[in-house]
């Protein structure tokens, strides 16, 4: 059994923006943390509390973050909000 993990979401909504995050990076091929930090030009360990849920992205830094994703805005909500309902229907 994995270690239960440290640091938990602020809120659900920011769970579900992160969980749509890593997926994004999940799903495309030669996608990482790493190389969308790179990409937006935002920190690494930016990258990774947003993926945790620990921090909200700025307006600013969504824009960054969407590009690197190659998602638009919408379509990151979008996805948040997908999430968002599956988890509150379980």
């Amino acid at each position: 059994m994995p270690p239960e993990r440290k640091s938990q979401p602020r809120n659900p909504e920011l769970a579900a923006l992160g969980k749509a995050i890593g997926d994004r990076i999940a799903e495309q091929t030669g996608m990482s943390q790493t190389s969308v930090a790179s990409a937006s030009g935002i920190d690494i360990r930016r990258v990774g509390d947003y993926v945790r849920g620990q921090h909200s992205p700025s307006y600013r830094n969504l824009k960054r973050l969407c590009h690197a994703l190659d998602l638009s805005v919408d379509d990151l909500f979008d996805r948040a909000d997908k999430l968002r309902e599956e988890d509150s229907e379980s």
